[in-house]
């Protein structure tokens, strides 16, 4: 006797599942690796393009708050 969780569970469901968690985690790869670059580009080369681009960048995250 199958109950619980186990009852009407369509086996689909955890193939979205994972599909969101892998979609979910090279999203995240992505962003961290285009802020480490960035963060690299403001260290290291020092212009003020570079300066400016990661302070457009930075507005991002202040604007939707």
């Amino acid at each position: 006797m199958l109950r619980g969780l186990l009852v009407g569970f369509d086996p689909s469901l955890a193939q979205h599942a994972l599909t969101t968690l892998m979609l979910a985690s090279s999203a995240t790869l992505i962003v961290l690796l285009l802020g480490f670059s960035a963060v690299a580009a403001l260290r290291f080369l020092k212009r003020p393009f570079v300066a400016a681009s990661v302070r457009v960048a930075g507005i991002g995250y202040a604007i939707p708050g």
